[in-house]
């Protein structure tokens, strides 16, 4: 992904708030406990937080960017008539827009709506890249012809270092 893109737009969903325990106080105890624990499970398995972080550390090494879209409703916002509505994704694979009958994969629809906002973002000044970018960084590579600059050694250093 790195090598074949300048610009990433990911969700920038709060995985620790995602991740919070749902057990409640002796007061007021929580509910689907065990559920809640299971999904916590599963989203720290998934390691989103690593993903992020290499994502943004290779885009950085390739001089590309990265931006991170709020994650508000992305996968509910119908990318035909702009009706946002909880009832347009009632599973977790199809799309349905109860507007204008718009019918699609989820994660696809969800996807573009993420591209969409953050081009929109970025074109208003509203995102920051939370990958830093290198401009004019050094070449790794010698291109054929091209000669390596000799080693300069350091006068006070002993001869055998």
């Amino acid at each position: 992904m790195c090598k074949n893109h300048a610009v990433v737009y990911r969700e920038d969903l709060k995985i620790k708030n995602m991740t919070a325990s749902a057990k409640g106080t002796l007061e007021e105890p929580g509910i689907n406990v065990r559920q809640k624990s299971g999904l916590n499970a599963a989203i720290l398995d998934q390691g989103w937080g690593i993903l992020s972080g290499l994502l943004d550390q290779k885009m950085e090494e390739f001089g590309g960017e990265v931006f991170a879209v709020p994650p508000m409703n992305t996968s509910r916002i119908c990318p035909d008539c702009g009706d946002v509505s909880p009832l347009n994704r009632l599973t977790q694979a199809r799309f349905c827009c109860r507007k204008c009958g718009f019918e699609g994969n989820a994660d696809v629809v969800a996807a573009n709506n993420i591209l969409r906002r953050g081009q929109r973002l970025r074109a208003c000044g509203e995102l920051q890249s939370t990958a830093a970018v290198q401009v004019n960084r050094p070449s790794r590579k010698r291109r054929a012809g091209q000669q390596q600059e000799p080693i300069r050694r350091d006068p006070q250093a002993p001869e055998n270092a």
